[in-house]
């Protein structure tokens, strides 16, 4: 099924990838989306019903939920949160630059440590939507999030103008350390409708 059909049928787009697809449908393309250009937002996605097991060392974590789904029109902002549980025997400690859990942008869009045209610092072409910089999204939430705990990152997005499917794709990190050594990944679809 494609995306576009899970989102006109209100189903759940397959968790492929931590990050934010966004559409901006012109009136030709998709006539409703295009006519109402007003913000709306789908439930919030449930956390997974088993729990990972923790891991011996390093950096580790899993996917735990989402904001809900939304659809936007065109230079339209909304708030999105996603939320990890720490897998891993290491803290994550906000403020610390080699111990804080960034999300960072990951591929295919826009590419790893690539600027979004979704989001950024106003640095290298992004919008300037509050990020801690153009590659880097968000930083945890809770000052401390302990083995088994659950983090999360609050982060702002601005949909473009111009028609088409937009997609941000974003992966938990230790900044001056690694990404986190597990495949976390999620995907949260975003139709933006063109103007009237």
């Amino acid at each position: 099924m494609s995306l576009a059909r899970a989102l006109r049928n209100g189903l759940a787009y397959p968790i492929a990838a931590v990050g934010i697809v966004v559409m901006i449908a012109a009136p030709s393309v998709v006539p409703a989306l295009a006519s109402s250009c007003v913000a709306t937002f789908g439930p919030g996605i449930a956390p997974p019903e088993a729990t990972p097991p923790l891991v011996i060392e390093g950096y580790h974590s899993a996917w735990y939920g989402q904001s809900g789904y939304a659809r936007l029109g065109p230079g339209q902002g909304a708030t999105f949160t996603i939320a990890f549980l720490n897998t891993g025997p290491l803290g994550w400690y906000a403020g610390t630059v080699d111990r804080a859990a960034y999300l960072g942008t990951w591929g295919p869009d826009p590419g790893q440590d690539r600027p979004s045209p979704l989001g950024g610092d106003g640095t290298q072409g992004s919008p300037d939507t509050g990020w801690p910089s153009c590659r880097r999204v968000a930083v945890q939430r809770p000052a401390y999030v302990g083995p088994g705990q659950v983090g999360w990152s609050t982060f702002d997005l601005r949909a473009p103008l111009a028609p088409g499917w937009y997609r941000l794709d974003v992966r938990p990190l230790i900044e001056r350390r690694n990404t986190f050594s597990d495949n976390t990944f999620a995907n949260c679809p975003t139709p933006i409708s063109g103007p009237p």
